[in-house]
């Protein structure tokens, strides 16, 4: 069984899966939790550590106008891109269906929704997402069981990603646009919508409800866009 969790900064995701996995697990339930943004597992950093071991004039690691400017260039923005779909391949298509398939719940704290907001904000204009190789990814990554949408407002996640490190911050601006993308998703019937401004057990909750009646009856893992 495949459950994901996608929504704004500052839903609580990862408390969210926290919870699901102990939840899980008192029922005697094998459980795998992944974390994964496109290009940014250990696999793609033991790459890119490669090529920085190979090419020294590049830029440092974590987010900085060099790397964008780095990246900005044609050469260098395919390879990193060619290495983020690969690298979500490995992760989603191999790894996560694996793990489905012999017999374990993987809870997944963001999904393909999620990656292509990524990679459309690092690569802005230039249409990843309707790449060949990010078609790859969504047709060969398996299908969730349950996917659920947490939302917050902007003020709310704001006040939220304040009060935590987050290791992969992003500005404003993008923010925003993902509030906006997440609102569209919400309203495509594809998504079970929670509000995640009430305290964390009583979102937990309405997950657990929403998985309990999942596990009795679970679809046939198949391709499909999430």
């Amino acid at each position: 069984m495949i459950v994901v969790l996608s929504g704004t900064d500052g839903a609580g995701k990862s408390t969210q899966l926290r919870l699901l996995t102990e939840h899980l697990q008192s029922r005697g339930k094998r459980t795998r939790t992944l974390w994964h943004r496109p290009g940014y597992s250990w696999e793609a950093g033991l790459l890119k550590r490669l090529y920085r071991s190979i090419h020294p004039g590049g830029p440092p690691p974590g987010n900085s106008d060099a790397r964008d400017a780095f990246l900005a260039k044609p050469r260098t923005g395919r390879l990193w891109i060619t290495v983020a779909c690969l690298d979500s391949l490995l992760q989603w298509a191999i790894k996560t269906r694996w793990w489905s398939l012999t017999g374990t719940v993987v809870l997944l704290d963001r999904y393909l929704d999620d990656g292509a907001l990524d990679l459309e904000a690092l690569f802005p204009g230039a249409a990843v997402t309707r790449g060949r190789f990010w078609r790859l990814v969504r047709w060969l990554s398996p299908r969730p069981h349950l996917r659920c949408l947490l939302l917050v407002s902007g003020e709310e996640g704001e006040r939220r990603c304040g009060q935590k490190e987050d290791p992969f911050p992003v500005s404003p601006a993008v923010r925003r646009q993902r509030e906006a993308a997440y609102a569209a998703m919400s309203q495509d019937g594809t998504w079970e919508v929670l509000d995640a401004s009430p305290p964390a057990d009583e979102v937990q909750r309405h997950l657990r409800a929403l998985l309990d009646s999942r596990l009795s009856v679970e679809p046939l893992t198949a391709p499909e866009a999430s």
